[in-house]
């Protein structure tokens, strides 16, 4: 599919649910506390969990696609 310049409005909401239902951001929890958080698309967090690798394996068991937050 190719796309022109003006050929699509899309607006800010449909652009936030991009990925809802297949990303997973994975962040570390607020500073000073330890371990790390499964965040959706939209930033709703979804589990804690006491390590990355955890963390990952889990998000990825449930079909989401982790990324990293910085």
């Amino acid at each position: 599919m190719v796309f022109s310049e003006g050929s699509m409005d899309v607006g800010d909401e449909a652009m936030a649910a991009v990925g809802l239902s297949h990303i997973a951001y994975i962040r570390p929890v607020a500073k000073g506390e330890n371990g790390y958080a499964v965040c959706s698309a939209d930033g709703k967090q979804l589990a804690v969990f006491p390590n990355y690798d955890a963390a990952f394996f889990t998000a990825r068991q449930y079909n989401l696609a982790p990324v990293n937050v910085h």
